[in-house]
């Protein structure tokens, strides 16, 4: 019999056993009327048979149940012993952001583009080098050899001070209408153009243009690749006219012709008219550590870029990341002017913004960013190839709302959740056969996750007990996914847990990305919740059960207690139980002048008497029918008299002996009857 289906008596402790006691008051009138069944007087004195009501004591699993908030019944009468924990709701949320650390990135423009200065023009005329031209012309004749140098002075370059090139080419067009070729001064050396520094006058280059035939041209092309170009150049042009040997018609206006022209000039520094400059910057950001994305989306965040231009130009930057997209369906971009050796601070804002793939996984995060300079407009600058443009970016939070993707191996803990266990009252005596904890799982994200949990249970005396549970938790799918886990004494040593009557219990774990299921959709909103329920139907085995009604007080009046106290003969204690529990029991009935004094210090004890178990049925370990057993005792005349002292109290007690191993039921539906009665011999004189 379940010990929860007993009442127990004493200072402080609650009751749970129905009230049924009954007891019939006593007076020398009830007496004789009714209450007791004396026999017919023969004065003086006579011997009569005194029947005394003990009351009745009804004990019902109905009401046990119905004042223990541990039991519940189900529709058949059946009994369960009932707990269960809080639901624990874990965040898998929690961390969907990514961690930009600050970066500093510098770009220098490089060789940059100067702008070509215009052409130089050296015009000569044949009669500068060879006078008698003068007095010839309109004249056919014969031409003598002749050397000469052009000097052509000092020339400006336009919009050059100076620049240490890296690459650019010098053309030389030579255009000759004199009457004779033109020549190097040695024999079969080439005609010669010197340039020189026009500040220095230290020569700067000395180019071979070649022979030119009489009233011919021809064009070179050099490098000036290293050279550094000053402002103003001198130019020197050294040849030889090759002469005339046969008569040749001399105009007068007759000239040499040199052009000099300037294409391609790049610099690594220079104070010059520089051409426009384009170059780019790069920012890579870690999204994640080692989950591969495939979408992300931005709930907030923002990014700031601290602009330092170093140039000498205003520049124009504009910063796009081509994978994040705007609400609008657009890139993501943002641009800004910072002025000349000055700097700007720019925020970009990420809030709602999607961070879509091309279909290959994104392990990180690229912004570029182009710079542009319109160049000078024709303004003389002081620009050097080291100089640029410097990206502060500060350190940010990009959180998402969501992310899809296939995910490293994560696990999250759980924070212990420690229930306090209260069994049933009176269950001592009891061991647990059946058993089922019920552990639901909720998960609204659409990936499943490994779950390994652990319940600890911490018995009043003894080392904690562990049970340990592995579980994949399924994924939501259409809606919340829902897996629940059944722990039985069938496929769990969950009976044997409990059996070591753990006073609390505590849920942990961790849960973690599955292994082969990690690829799907996490939501910020995404949560694994746990919660669990355990239920123990009372099919019991017994080791051996107490139970005890109320203290009941004998209410005898002055007369009859004398009566009994002086004058009590042998008599018969004779009980009637009625008994609707799956056991055998033995009975016993305490006597004691005071109600704290019968369970553990009693004027009498009369039994055990034994009480025949009911008729059960074998297949489902319930009670088919109830059996009246009516066991008694005999009393010496010395404890009959016992009962005639004043303010006597009398309770029932019942011990449910142990069921050796066999398991029994205990329905709503039982119940344990006792009532008795007292049948002394008494002496009735002439006095009473």
């Amino acid at each position: 019999m379940n010990q929860g289906t007993a009442k127990t008596s004493g200072p402080g402790r609650p009751r749970t056993i129905a009230k049924g006691m009954i007891l019939t008051g006593w007076s020398a009138a009830a007496l004789i009327l009714g209450g007791c069944d004396l026999a017919k007087p023969e004065l003086p004195s006579f011997d009569t048979r005194l029947t005394l009501p003990l009351g009745t004591e009804v004990l019902t699993v109905a009401e046990a149940v119905a004042d223990d908030s541990t039991l519940v019944t189900d529709g058949e009468g059946g009994i369960s012993f009932v707990t269960g924990g809080q639901p624990q709701t874990i965040d898998l949320g929690i961390g969907m952001e990514v961690q930009i650390p600050a970066q500093t990135i510098r770009q220098t423009v490089g060789v940059f583009a100067v702008a070509s200065p215009a052409p130089l023009t050296v015009d000569e005329s044949l009669a500068e080098v060879w006078p008698e031209a003068v007095t010839l012309a309109g004249s056919t004749t014969l031409v003598p050899q002749f050397d000469f140098t052009v000097d052509a002075g000092d020339l400006a370059l336009s919009g050059i001070e100076a620049v240490a090139l890296a690459s650019g080419v010098i053309t030389c067009a030579v255009t000759s209408s004199w009457p004779v070729g033109i020549s190097g001064s040695g024999q079969g050396d080439p005609l010669l153009m010197v340039l020189r520094n026009g500040g220095t006058g230290a020569d700067l280059m000395t180019i071979s243009l070649g022979p030119v035939s009489a009233g011919g041209s021809t064009r070179t092309e050099v490098s000036l690749a290293g050279m550094t170009l000053p402002s103003r150049l001198e130019v020197s042009i050294v040849g030889h006219g090759d002469g005339a040997l046969s008569p040749v018609p001399i105009a007068g206006d007759e000239s040499l012709s040199v052009e000099l022209s300037f294409s391609e000039l790049s610099a690594t520094s220079a104070t010059a008219a520089v051409e426009a400059q384009t170059f780019d910057l790069e920012f890579t950001a870690d999204l994640s550590d080692g989950d591969a994305i495939t979408h992300a989306a931005v709930g907030t965040g923002s990014l700031s870029f601290y602009l330092r231009n170093e140039l000498p130009l205003d520049v124009a930057v504009d910063l796009a990341w081509d994978r994040v997209i705007r609400q609008d369906g657009t890139a993501l971009t943002t641009s800004a002017v910072v002025p000349a050796a000055g700097s700007v601070v720019v925020t970009v804002p990420f809030s709602a913004g999607e961070i879509v793939g091309t279909g290959d996984p994104m392990t990180t995060l690229t912004a570029t960013a182009q710079v542009r300079t319109s160049g000078s407009g024709g303004e003389t600058v002081a620009l050097s190839s080291t100089q640029g443009l410097a990206v502060d970016l500060a350190p940010g939070v990009l959180s998402f709302t969501e992310i899809s993707g296939c995910f490293a191996p994560d696990s999250w803990d759980l924070d212990p959740v420690t229930e306090q266990i209260s069994y049933p009252d009176d269950s001592e005596g009891l061991t647990f056969t059946q058993a089922a904890l019920v552990i639901e799982l909720g998960n609204t994200a659409d990936m499943g996750a490994d779950l390994d949990l652990r319940l600890t249970g911490v018995p009043d005396q003894g080392e904690p007990v562990y049970l340990e549970v592995h579980e994949f938790v399924d994924p939501a799918g259409d809606g919340s996914g829902k897996t629940i886990l059944i722990l039985d004494e069938n496929n769990s040593e969950l009976v044997d847990f409990l059996n070591t009557r753990p006073q609390t219990i505590s849920l942990g774990g961790t849960a973690g990305v599955a292994d082969g299921a990690n690829c799907g959709t996490l939501r910020s909103s995404d949560t694994l919740e746990i919660s669990w329920r355990l239920t123990v139907p009372v099919v019991v085995t017994l080791e051996g059960t107490s139970l005890a009604g109320d203290p009941e007080p004998l209410e005898l009046d002055a007369d009859l207690q004398s009566a009994i106290s002086d004058h009590a003969g042998a008599a018969e204690l004779q009980a009637t139980v009625t008994n609707h529990l799956p056991a055998g029991l033995q009975l016993w009935v305490l006597v004691a002048d005071r109600p704290e004094d019968l369970p553990g210090n009693p004027l009498l004890t009369v039994g055990p008497l034994t009480v025949d178990a009911a008729l059960i049925d074998p297949f489902t370990g319930e009670v088919a029918a109830s059996v009246v057993s009516r066991p008694s005792a005999s009393l010496t005349a010395e404890e009959s008299r016992l009962f005639g002292r004043p303010g006597l109290h009398t309770l029932y007690r019942v011990r449910i002996p142990a069921s050796d191993g066999i398991p029994v039921r205990l329905m709503s539906t039982d119940f344990l009857e006792v009532s008795g009665l007292l049948a002394m011999d008494l002496r009735i004189d002439e006095e009473l």
